[in-house]
This record gives C-alpha cells, sequence and structure tokens, in this order.
C-alpha cells in the first residue's frame, strides 16, 4: 500500500459553517513549538498521520457541583444540538458529556484505523478526552467528542480554534503508509452507511463491535485470497 486519501465532512450533506469559518482539522505538528524533542525521529513517528480537531465557535461551560447541573453560553436549542448528556452522565467518578462534532472521516481502502486520544490542552483546561479507536474501512459514523469533566465550579472557555483532541490514522497490518485528508461532499452511500451504524448502535446496543470483528474477518480474507483460486474450482 503506497498511501492512503481519507475524506471529511461536517455531519450531513451540507457543512453547519462557512468554508472560511469552519476549522479544518491540521498536522499534529504544524506549528510546533521548537524543542530539542520536536527533532526526535520517534516522536515524529508517533505523530505521523495524526491531525488535531478544533473548536468550531466559541463555547463556555461552568459544571455545578452541588447542583450536578451544566451550564454553557449556548442557547437551548444549540446545546440540545451541540451537547449530549446522557442517562447517568454524573454517575462515575467525574460527570462524562460529549459534543457532537459533527465530522465524518470515510476510506474506500482496506485496513484504515481511526484513533482519537488526549490533546494536553484539554488537560490544561481540566477535561479528559475518552480515547478510542475503530476500523474505518469497515465502519462509518460521526465522530464525537466524549470528556470527563476534572474542575469543577470553574468557569471553562474554549476559544473558536481551540485544539479538542488529536485524531490518527494507521494501518495494522502495513506500517509505512502515509495518510492524507481531503475535504468532500459526502456521497450518499457514505451518508446510508454513517446512518445505519447510528441507528444499530441504538437498536441493538453493544452488538456493534460484533459486526466491525465480522467485516474485519472478512476484508482481510478477501486480502489473502489468492487471485487465480479459479483454477482449483471444479
Amino acid at each position: 500500500m503506497g498511501g492512503s486519501e481519507e475524506s471529511f465532512l461536517d455531519e450531513g450533506e451540507l457543512d453547519f459553517f462557512p468554508d472560511d469559518y469552519f476549522e479544518e482539522p491540521t498536522p499534529a505538528l504544524k506549528g510546533y513549538p521548537e524543542y530539542r524533542h520536536s527533532k526526535c525521529p520517534a516522536f515524529k513517528e508517533y505523530y505521523k498521520n495524526t491531525w488535531v480537531m478544533k473548536q468550531c465557535f466559541p463555547l463556555g461551560m461552568l459544571y455545578k457541583s452541588t447542583e450536578q447541573y451544566l451550564s454553557t453560553n449556548l442557547g437551548q436549542d444549540v446545546f440540545d444540538e451541540y451537547v449530549m448528556l446522557g442517562d447517568g452522565w454524573t454517575d462515575g467518578e467525574h460527570p462524562e458529556i460529549q459534543f457532537k462534532q459533527g465530522y465524518c472521516f470515510w476510506t474506500e481502502d482496506n485496513d484504515v484505523w481511526i484513533e482519537q486520544f488526549q490533546h494536553p490542552e484539554m488537560t490544561r483546561k481540566g477535561l479528559d478526552v475518552v480515547s478510542g479507536t475503530f476500523p474505518l474501512s469497515v465502519w462509518t459514523r460521526p465522530i464525537n467528542l466524549g470528556f470527563t469533566i476534572k474542575d469543577y465550579d470553574k468557569n471553562i472557555w474554549l476559544e473558536k480554534g481551540s485544539p479538542l483532541c488529536y485524531v490518527r490514522f494507521s494501518s495494522q497490518r502495513t506500517r509505512d503508509v502515509k495518510f492524507t485528508l481531503e475535504k468532500r461532499s459526502i456521497p450518499k452511500e457514505v451518508l446510508k452507511r454513517q446512518l445505519q451504524s447510528l441507528w444499530l448502535k441504538d437498536w441493538h446496543k453493544n452488538f456493534s463491535w460484533n459486526l466491525i470483528k465480522e467485516r474485519l474477518r472478512k476484508e482481510e480474507e478477501q486480502e489473502n485470497k489468492c487471485p487465480f483460486d479459479f483454477l482449483w474450482k471444479r
């Protein structure tokens, strides 16, 4: 595999924001400060094929611990559209919420995985990103931002363009792959697969990973299939 090209779009057939306002993902090492470690080959290898996802509009929030209540600078309609407070969001050690970022990445290549993990800027703001990974080549869904709030009763402000998390693309069967991102209008077939993934997740909870593993098995089986196996058929 010489390379792979991924595509992304904010959720839906139309962009939420104009192109000259939308915050596109940027390469992780673009504009990285000049430290001694920034020249280290191992450091560069770790952050290759990695991009920074950013906050697309100004957002302020405050978690009131005594009331177990989250307030923001958003109107109620926008809050309901953007913020997810699941059942039991305050039951854990720290309150856990999600932002519906709406980025949708997709690919037509095999063996492409996407990983989401913590950016240090969120650590400084008292927010811990919930990391995760899945095979983008067999599973298409919007990328949300889940995190736990560590700093209570404190105003947290996310400027437009603030780093939210890292997103990394990788291959489990081929190490030396270079990925690129290209912003495209989402094809109807990709949108269909995305909606089916979301519906399945809601209608048959905790089953989707079983389906993902089966799709991965078939994908690898197809890749390893001998192109001349028809010669042995009777």
